[in-house]
């Protein structure tokens, strides 16, 4: 029976939103042992209480690595470790997601079974409803998926943030440092949000097979609850939102995909 491993990143602090995040990683951690999936976390210097206390709920973690300069840890630095990690497991297939989404265990199945056929290399899961998810965030959401669409010609829910692949198509993620974004950058190249999102651009633009696939998944209303009217969150997925428009159109149109616009 072909091997899946699920891979995500964990960071967490006393405030409010990460205890809440911290319980669905320890949530997710249980559904998979109830499965008999492999789960690895990359931690990123939570407490050694937190640690524990993943490991006790069935989750292998190991250390994120420290970036040389700028902000110690980042999404995409802390992304590519678990990724790494599970590859080490020799998997089949890799779920890469964010802990907050335990419930992405009951669609997993239907998820890899294109990567295990061997009819693609990535898997985009399309949400069918985000009707669960805080109100804003599905018109930010809605609108990064519809622009990506109009980008790509690709109508994927990008904005999900769940991945599978292959190794091979896991190697568009894992390169993601030491690809152009890098040359561009320099050493202070973005490595966050648009971590998941960039190396999904190198893949269409170099033929790799990418396939959405529905599934049905609900947000944990403990999280909706707690951004519904958040001011904060409102903000960030907002300045999101336009960096990542910005960084998208630059590496699509980079990458001769498409014309540019006139």
């Amino acid at each position: 029976m072909a091997t899946t491993v699920i891979a995500a990143s964990t960071r967490y602090d006393a405030t409010p939103e990460s205890r809440l995040r911290f319980a669905e990683a320890v949530s997710l951690a249980r559904r998979a042992t109830e499965r008999h999936i492999p789960l690895v976390y990359a931690d990123a210097d939570s407490c050694a209480e937190d640690i524990a206390a993943l490991i006790d709920a069935g989750a292998t973690v190991v250390p994120a690595t420290r970036a040389e300069f700028g902000p110690p840890y980042m999404y995409g630095r802390c992304q590519r470790d678990a990724i790494n990690a599970a590859l080490q497991l020799n998997p089949d297939a890799i779920l890469f997601t964010q802990p907050e989404k335990p419930s992405i265990v009951d669609s997993i199945d239907a998820i890899i079974e294109p990567l295990q056929s061997g009819m693609v290399d990535i898997v985009i899961p399309y949400r069918l409803s985000t009707a669960s998810y805080p109100c804003l965030q599905q018109h930010f959401e809605k609108f990064i998926n519809s622009y990506w669409h109009t980008l790509t010609g690709r109508q994927l829910d990008v904005c999900f943030g769940v991945r599978a692949f292959t190794p091979r198509g896991a190697a568009y993620f894992t390169d993601y440092a030491s690809r152009s974004y890098a040359k561009r950058f320099g050493p202070y190249r973005p490595d966050s949000w648009e971590a998941i999102f960039l190396p999904l651009i190198d893949a269409l633009a170099e033929g790799v097979p990418v396939k959405g696939i529905t599934v049905d998944y609900e947000h944990p209303g403990a999280m909706t609850r707690y951004e519904e009217r958040n001011e904060a969150a409102a903000y960030k997925r907002h300045q999101q939102s336009i960096v990542l428009f910005e960084m998208l159109r630059d590496q699509w149109h980079k990458r001769k995909a498409m014309p540019p616009s006139h």
